[in-house]
């Protein structure tokens, strides 16, 4: 993606999840779809966008972190998650980059390798990069602004508006 398209979403977006989304279903399976096919694709563009941010936040030792963020948009339910999609804590390659993303507090573990004796040891504290979780404010508003003007004119079409 290119970073003209990047200034036209916005420059910044908290990665959360869509609150109140449980709500509207009954409303979004009574939408044409037009309206799906539209918010769809404010969702792949805006999904783009922020896995590229995240992805030049990211810290890059080895590349794979940051080829590792992802985006997906579910068309059903109008749902679009960004980041290390599948890599929940110890069943990924990746799973420390939960650790990079949200940081670790320093504390002393018990550790044991292959024929040794169980020995202490001492991991230091690291503070978030927040590559994934931090703040993109301008992005949110971005993607916020254009679903609103998509429900508008699906609404104003649906109550026999001007149809937008």
């Amino acid at each position: 993606m290119a970073g003209d398209d990047v200034r036209e979403w916005g420059a910044d977006l908290m990665a959360r999840r869509v609150q109140g989304a449980g709500r509207i279903k009954s409303i979004l399976r009574g939408m044409p779809k037009a309206f799906r096919d539209e918010m769809v694709d404010v969702f792949n563009r805006g999904g783009a966008a922020l896995k590229y941010l995240m992805q030049r936040r990211a810290p890059s030792r080895t590349g794979r972190l940051r080829q590792g963020i992802d985006f997906r948009v579910w068309p059903r339910s109008l749902t679009l998650k960004v980041g290390l999609l599948g890599t929940k804590s110890g069943r990924s390659d990746l799973f420390y980059g939960r650790i990079q993303d949200l940081g670790r507090k320093a504390q002393t573990v018990r550790a044991r390798r292959a024929n040794t004796a169980p020995y202490e040891m001492r991991v230091r504290g690291m503070p978030g990069k927040k590559f994934i979780t931090g703040q993109m404010p301008g992005l949110r508003q971005a993607i916020r602004e254009r679903t609103r003007g998509v429900f508008g004119r699906a609404l104003r079409r649906i109550s026999g508006g001007d149809g937008g």
